[in-house]
């Protein structure tokens, strides 16, 4: 199986986007094949799938994330909710591929692999540390507009050593959450 999103660039990191970034964590885990495309580091991706090329140029980027699953479209304008990806795979009762894995406790559906309400509090940290990244990025990108408007190349150098600098933390960051994420699945 593959779950291909379409999305817009990663500008801020909200609950939706730490939630999405657990459940397709916890989706490849499971052998499930994810692939996450933005239009700017994967601009190939948006123009080769007719469809959501299409979309695209009738309703804007407000159509993203546009997700599919095994080449179907299954949700678009927004991130699903657990529960609805729960419902894309038929996870329920003895047959959730998490059940007796203690990852959630038990299984009544697979709403409660990841319910963001129940995260314990290493992830809630860890997330808090990527919601104050986020901040520090817009900053960043703040940065390089005021670089590219006035063509200040020493801003847009300082720009680029700032984003480099978040990115590592970012990495470090997504690091420990897998690091996490394998510590609860064993």
């Amino acid at each position: 199986m593959k779950l291909e999103i379409y999305e817009n660039p990663a500008l801020g990191i909200g609950d939706d986007d730490a939630r999405m970034e657990i459940i397709c964590a916890r989706l490849q885990d499971l052998g499930i094949e994810i692939r996450r495309y933005d239009p700017f580091a994967d601009p190939d991706a948006f123009e080769t799938n007719e469809e959501v090329r299409e979309t695209l140029t009738e309703e804007g980027s407000g159509a993203l994330p546009m997700i599919y699953l095994d080449e179907v479209l299954m949700y678009d304008g927004g991130y699903p909710s657990t529960e609805e990806v729960s419902r894309w795979f038929e996870w329920t009762g003895s047959a959730c591929p998490m059940s007796g894995s203690g990852a959630c406790g038990g299984c009544a559906g697979c709403g409660d692999i990841i319910n963001y309400q129940n995260v314990p509090t290493a992830y809630a940290d860890i997330h808090s540390n990527l919601v104050t990244l986020a901040g520090q990025v817009q900053s960043v990108m703040d940065q390089y507009k005021t670089g590219i408007d006035n063509k200040d190349f020493n801003t847009l150098a300082a720009a680029n050593q700032s984003m480099a600098s978040l990115s590592t933390s970012i990495d470090t960051y997504v690091q420990q959450l897998k690091g996490q994420l394998d510590t609860t699945n064993q």
